[in-house]
């Protein structure tokens, strides 16, 4: 079991209550931490965009008011599960095939294994050659 420290416990707190600033991939990489990390087949990126984009819809839970957001980037895409600007897990699928999926440190007491083994599943489906 993970061991929960008090300052993450009450930062996730005061992001999920609105009073405090939600960490972003952009303002503080170092509250995100790899869940899984390879690299996929380039020449199947919008299968793989699509995969992880539908596999990460399919296992939203309605209890959360949550949302999938997919975006093209500079080098490739990214698909994160959002609420307003805070956000839970994102993956960036490189255009040279690098697949990195890290989630948010505040977020840890959030259910978001099934969407981590969606993310993960489109990585072994399609696999670099």
């Amino acid at each position: 079991m993970q061991k929960i420290t008090l300052p993450v416990a009450l930062s996730a707190l005061l992001v999920l209550a609105g009073c405090g600033n939600a960490p972003t991939t952009a303002s503080r990489p170092d509250q995100f931490s790899i869940v899984s990390e390879g690299r996929y087949d380039v020449t199947h990126q919008s299968l793989m965009v699509d995969c992880v984009f539908d596999g990460f819809l399919s296992v939203q839970e309605q209890a959360m008011a949550t949302h999938v957001r997919q975006v093209k980037r500079a080098d490739g895409w990214r698909i994160d599960v959002i609420a307003g600007a805070f956000q839970y897990l994102v993956v960036d699928m490189r255009d040279d095939g690098t697949f990195k999926l890290i989630r948010n440190k505040a977020a840890v007491l959030v259910p978001l294994s099934k969407d981590e083994a969606a993310a993960t599943a489109c990585l072994n489906k399609f696999p670099a050659k």
